[in-house]
């Protein structure tokens, strides 16, 4: 593929400040160098020998270079949670917390701090299950459930401003997945109270809140719910919002369930947008759950569906070959390519969204020029 003059530019730009960057930076200090060579063998999944040069450079760095004492606890704490070591990633937790707080009380906690701990705290809340398998799964949870207090903990005291509704939603969850739902109750009605009333989170909160208390046997609030929500949207509407708690609750009896009614709602000729997000939501319960067959099941059904009215849904097409793509790529690899083949579509097309994503708007009217077609703009 031909690469847009703009970003052919762009490119070289950035490999010359990355070179030259690179040979001014390079580290001398030893726990400098430490702390790279831990990088590579992270970023190559060595985790256990990254682990080690991480504690090592940690031994040698002053304590006056708090940065880089920071970054490399940072980067340990990850390292450990990556080899399901729950309680070493809360003990490196702990030490980060008081770093970064005596940091920020002699303002010193800057922008490369910061940085250093929003990545960590995004990471720790990557992968997280939500559901209880064995094997490694189970090890998994059980060190997530462990983590998500400590990174509550060390949110709440130096960057309360990352505390936000998802990621309060995403702590409360861990608790529904370890199957202690006392526990997520407990936490969104806590977290609950720090919400505005008018805040646009809020229904997703009393929604949890009325399907984690189902779960429990208190089926009132989710009664009351569907009621309120027929009364808003319709009876399509109420039911796939519902589907989207029960989803949260990690009940999946319950979310099929109100999904195939809302299909069954639409009628014998259904509006294929309205059907393919019913579709799209199974599928996100089918995967959540764990249940291979019924996922690859799904996304067929969707690809038989928007196979003949592929040109005018071109979007959607592409994203039901592109799930299942990737799912038999990975349960199946040697099935991947007929997948394609039955498809009509390259891995190009496949690629498409995901390349479109680093293309600037320069880059798009060069394109556009380049294959004479008109853009409608000056």
């Amino acid at each position: 593929m031909k690469v847009p003059p703009g970003r052919l530019l762009a490119i070289a730009a950035l490999g010359s400040l990355c070179l030259a960057a690179g040979v001014a930076a390079a580290p001398t200090k030893p726990w400098e160098r430490l702390k790279d060579q831990a990088s590579i063998l992270e970023v190559n999944h060595h985790y256990s020998q990254s682990i080690e040069l991480y504690k090592q450079a940690l031994r040698l760095v002053p304590a006056a270079d708090e940065l880089c004492r920071l970054q490399i606890l940072c980067a340990l704490a990850d390292c450990y949670k990556k080899v399901l070591d729950g309680e070493n990633t809360c003990a490196v937790l702990d030490q980060i917390e008081v770093l970064a707080k005596t940091m920020q009380t002699n303002g010193k906690l800057g922008m490369e701090a910061q940085f250093s701990l929003g990545f960590l705290l995004d990471d720790l809340d990557r992968g997280l299950p939500y559901v209880s398998p064995g094997g490694d799964a189970r090890k998994r949870l059980k060190a997530s459930r462990l983590i998500q207090g400590h990174v509550l903990k060390l949110t709440r005291s130096v960057m309360p401003g990352r505390l936000t509704p998802p990621r309060m939603l995403s702590i409360a969850r861990v608790s529904v997945a370890d199957g202690d739902l006392q526990a997520a109750e407990a936490q969104l009605v806590e977290f609950m109270k720090t919400l505005p009333a008018n805040s646009p989170f809020r229904p997703d909160f009393v929604g949890s809140l009325a399907a984690c208390r189902a779960r429990q046997g208190k089926p009132e609030a989710i009664s009351a719910l569907l009621k309120s929500l027929e009364k808003k949207g319709g009876k399509i509407y109420a039911r796939r919002e519902l589907a989207k708690y029960y989803y949260w609750s990690a009940d999946y009896p319950a979310a099929f369930k109100v999904l195939d009614e809302a299909v069954t709602l639409l009628g014998p000729r259904p509006d294929v947008g309205q059907l393919e997000e019913l579709l799209a939501s199974k599928l996100k319960l089918s995967q959540d759950s764990g249940n291979v067959k019924m996922s690859e099941e799904i996304c067929n059904k969707r690809i038989h569906n928007l196979r003949p009215c592929r040109k005018q849904y071109p979007d959607l097409y592409r994203t039901a070959v592109t799930d299942l793509y990737s799912l038999v790529k990975v349960v199946r690899p040697a099935d991947a390519a007929r997948v394609l083949a039955s498809s009509g579509l390259d891995a190009d097309e496949i690629m498409k969204p995901q390349a479109e994503m680093f293309i600037t708007e320069r880059d798009r009217l060069e394109m556009e020029k380049a294959k004479g077609l008109k853009t409608g703009k000056p």
